[in-house]
């Protein structure tokens, strides 16, 4: 799935990369944790480690939950634009 978000600064350690995105979908319910859409969506990624972290925010920004992935370690390319 492709997405618009922007690179922010977020104290995640090296090599973590903090990304914020809006959820613009459908509701989608995981384990609990409903994503919104207006939903505000902190997601850190890692080069080196087998998973990704979600933290999702409510549009008025209180803090609904945390998700977690496992999957295979993030390929990050600074140079490419999405489709």
């Amino acid at each position: 799935t492709v997405y618009p978000g922007w690179v922010i600064e977020a104290g995640a350690p090296e090599p973590w990369i903090a990304v914020r995105t809006d959820w613009v979908r459908r509701v989608v319910e995981m384990d609990g944790l409903a994503f919104i859409p207006g939903d505000r969506l902190h997601e850190f990624f890692s080069p080196r480690h087998g998973f990704n972290l979600f933290s999702v925010w409510s549009p008025h920004g209180t803090l609904r939950g945390w998700y977690a992935n496992v999957t295979h370690a993030t390929r990050i390319d600074f140079g490419t634009s999405p489709p």
